[in-house]
């Protein structure tokens, strides 16, 4: 999911894909709390949700890893990747929420927001998602509604 903010001054970030919006239209989206999500996770394969997780953003080198992911502290030990990024302009509210708690730390750290957002959520057939086939789950992110510093 951060692959985020595209660029922002001289941090820049991978994107692995475009937000889908038009799948919003076409999908209904029904709030899942994350933990739910987890413990039935066929049950919303390949369908748009809309639910509340901790977004990790680390600044480090594509090359190193340094996927974004997903947590609740509610579920701990599950960690769900995040596909693609929100490509809206830093400058919008949501925008400047995100470039606030997740870009203000130095390279090498990680930059933490707690989220509420619509996305596609995937469970892994095979390989798993991410560097090194990490994740059994991603989730591909389709509109942040709400961005606040988490705790």
């Amino acid at each position: 999911l951060l692959a985020i903010l595209a660029t922002i001054g001289n941090t820049e970030i991978q994107c692995n894909g475009l937000i889908r919006l038009q799948q919003l239209h076409n999908n209904k989206p029904m709030f899942v709390n994350f933990c739910d999500l987890l413990r039935a996770p066929e049950k919303y394969n390949g369908k748009v949700i809309q639910t509340s997780a901790v977004l990790v953003v680390t600044i480090q080198a594509v090359v190193d890893g340094g996927d974004s992911y997903l947590y609740h502290t509610n579920c701990p030990g599950v960690l769900v990747l995040c596909k693609t990024g929100y490509d809206k302009h830093p400058t919008d509210d949501i925008g400047k929420l995100l470039k606030k708690y997740l870009l203000s730390n130095k390279r090498g750290s990680s930059g933490r927001a707690a989220i509420e957002f619509k996305g596609q959520f995937q469970v892994a057939k095979g390989h798993g998602f991410g560097h090194l086939d990490a994740f059994k789950y991603q989730i591909d992110p389709l509109e942040i509604i709400s961005v606040s510093k988490s705790k």
